[in-house]
């Protein structure tokens, strides 16, 4: 099992069509054909930012790339009304993630209003919320939290 993650890590399967399979079926990420909104920060030490793009270009339907100016944690948690924040987009995906940044807009503020217009868009109506646990097809079995949380 070592040596199948080495060889993941090293030779990256999902970056092309049909090069992981599970359980017999081959896997192509471009069949993904939900919207995509990614987010990379570009001060990130643990995912760098040209990664988390190249994974974006893997994926099918419309795909939205935005770098946030800063490192791995702050760059998502960057609410709006933050005076350090900005961030840089562009519509346009390059093969060449140093492309599309040569090419991005920059927005000064925190793409947190950009991606809550982007969910809007691709949510569905509003519904009130259920207040009853279950339903007709999976009753409740007992009252949350559970029972599981007391045993050892």
């Amino acid at each position: 099992m070592h040596g199948d993650l080495l060889d993941f890590f090293k030779h990256n399967p999902l970056s092309h069509p049909g090069g992981l399979e599970v359980c017999g079926t081959p896997i192509d990420l471009q069949k993904v054909t939900v919207d995509s909104f990614s987010i990379a920060g570009i001060n990130d030490h643990i995912t760098p930012w040209d990664a988390v793009y190249r994974s974006t270009l893997l994926l099918g339907g419309e795909r939205r790339f935005v770098l946030s100016n800063s490192g791995h944690v702050q760059s998502i948690l960057n609410p709006p009304g933050n005076p350090k924040a900005n961030y840089i987009e562009n519509s346009k995906l390059s093969s060449d993630p140093r492309a599309w940044y040569y090419d991005a807009q920059h927005h000064d503020g925190s793409w947190w209003p950009n991606w809550l217009k982007w969910i809007q868009e691709h949510s569905g109506a509003e519904h009130d919320t259920r207040t009853e646990l279950g339903n007709a097809t999976y009753p409740p079995m007992e009252a949350a939290p559970g029972t599981y949380v007391h045993v050892r």
